[in-house]
Order: structure tokens, then sequence, then C-alpha cells
């Protein structure tokens, strides 16, 4: 466990590294991820993650990884930064040959999952990720997906913009939104000021709060 808990301490300042750089032609690429897992196995994936997750950080780190709280019951969502897909496949690859990653990690982690999904995204033209904030425990996301075009803007200095995607490799051509509240009450003060404002009232929306191995709280 406390090799873990130094992978994610040191998860949080390579996003913000990650952030900072200009991209290229090749990248960077998001990888967005959707696990259902089996309600009566809830605990088994926890377990396995708290215990094992460090192997695969080995490799590289998560930007957040979260747990809807509405949206979608026993889902976690948990997104990825590559400088490319071509490292993204290396990376994969590597995992592939990885012998503890494989036999400690791999069994329990599918046995209590039911449905694995992924999209590649992008940033939006002319957006930049914002992670320069101070972790907190109360913290929730929320995680939009709209159809393009979109129009959307923060309503207080309360709700954050972190990131504004565009789907690339994706079952439908949308634009994801996510957002950062310092706790839920926050979260549903925004967003019924912006339904009863006429504001973005279509697409969908989950509530999320962080994993404790998230590298963003």
């Amino acid at each position: 466990m406390s090799a873990a808990r130094g992978h994610w301490r040191k998860a949080l300042s390579t996003v913000r590294k990650y952030s900072s750089k200009h991209g290229s032609e090749k990248g960077p690429v998001y990888e967005l991820r959707t696990y259902s897992v089996q309600p009566g196995k809830f605990a088994q994936f926890m377990d396995v993650m708290v215990k094992k997750f460090d192997i695969r950080l080995r490799y590289s780190q998560p930007m957040g990884y979260w747990n809807t709280e509405v949206g979608g019951l026993f889902q976690v969502v948990h997104i990825w930064e590559y400088e490319s897909l071509g490292e993204r496949a290396k990376i994969r690859q590597s995992l592939a040959k990885d012998h503890q990653w494989q036999s400690e990690f791999l069994p329990d982690f599918l046995s209590s999952t039911s449905r694995l999904e992924n999209e590649i995204l992008v940033l939006s033209p002319g957006t930049s990720l914002c992670t320069d904030f101070q972790p907190s425990d109360s913290a929730v996301y929320a995680l939009r997906s709209l159809p393009l075009p979109t129009t959307f803007a923060v309503l207080s200095d309360e709700e954050q913009l972190v990131a504004r995607f565009s789907g690339l490799f994706t079952n439908s051509y949308q634009e994801y939104l996510l957002l950062r509240y310092p706790d839920f009450d926050s979260a549903f003060i925004h967003f019924k000021r912006r339904k009863d404002s006429g504001g973005v009232d279509y697409g969908t929306s989950r509530l999320m709060t962080p994993c404790p191995w998230s590298p963003l709280k």
C-alpha cells in the first residue's frame, strides 16, 4: 500500500506537467474509460484497486479516477493522458507482458466488472487543462456530455471547468465537460441555476467523487 501511495502522490504533479506541454499533431490524447462493476462485487473491486493498482501506475498515471454517485450506479470513470496513441499502444503492450499485472491484478478485476468501455478524446480547440487548485476531501466532479457545437460558461468561482474534451474515436461525436465543485450542494446549486435560467439542459451528466487513488481531488 505504501508503494501505491507513493505513486499517487506523484500523479498530480505529472498531470500538471503534461498539461503545460505544447501539443503536437500526435497529441496529447485522452482516454476516457468507464467500468461497470457488479453490484455484489464492488468491495472486491475496491480491494484489488487499493492493493494492486500500483502495478499499473508504474507505466503511467491517470489524470483522475472517480466513483459515480449519480448518473451510473456501480460505475467508475477515469481519464488517462498520453503524448500520443503510439505511447498508449506501447504501454498497453508492456502491460500485456507484465506477469504481475496479468496474475495479481487482472483475475480479481475482471471477475468483479461486467462491462468495460473506452473512448479517445482530445482537448477542444483553444482550451487547456485547468488543474491549478488544492486537493479537497469534499470536492465533487461532474462529467457532462453535450452534442456539438456547445456553448458553456462557468457561473461562479465555485464552478471550475477542469477540461473541455471533444470526442475523436467514440460512438458519438460530442463534447465532454469535466467540472469541479467544492461539495455536493454547490454542484446542485449550479446545475439548478443553469437549468432555471434556460441554459444547458440537454445532453447527459454524471456526478462523481474522487476515488482514494485519484490524483485529482
